[in-house]
């Protein structure tokens, strides 16, 4: 299966944050699941490091090499996730959220997150 990677999550497995949940967990571990990492992640990690709000657990180039050890991939922004953008209900303002649903849509993944508004878009969403 195909999942993307909401960013608390990521943060979350990161730093092995007990907040993550066992399904979660299990989830993004299973070597027959491909983990994508959408750019909506790294461009909202990027803004919070600079108003000084996030402290990654190492520098961005390791950061960058984990992700290609542990085989996951960084999901760039195409034109039909910008075309769908402009038609997605708006069932809430979180443009990292909303580019990151536009991504699952597009491209038949489910999202690794806590958060429900998900499902509001009908993407499956793994967590409980």
């Amino acid at each position: 299966m195909n999942h993307l990677i909401d960013t608390h999550t990521l943060l979350w497995y990161l730093n092995a944050d007990k907040k993550l949940s066992k399904n979660a967990l299990h989830t993004i571990e299973d070597p027959n699941n491909r983990i994508f990492i959408s750019q909506a992640t790294l461009i909202e990690m990027a803004i919070k490091v600079s108003m000084g709000k996030l402290k990654l657990p190492c520098e961005w180039d390791e950061l960058f090499f984990q992700f290609n050890k542990i085989g996951w991939s960084i999901l760039p922004f195409r034109n039909v996730d910008f075309a769908r953008l402009s038609k997605l209900p708006f069932h809430h303002g979180d443009p990292f959220d909303r580019l990151m649903a536009c991504q699952c849509l597009n491209q038949k993944l489910d999202i690794i997150s806590k958060d429900p508004i998900f499902e509001k878009h009908k993407i499956k969403r793994i967590w409980n």
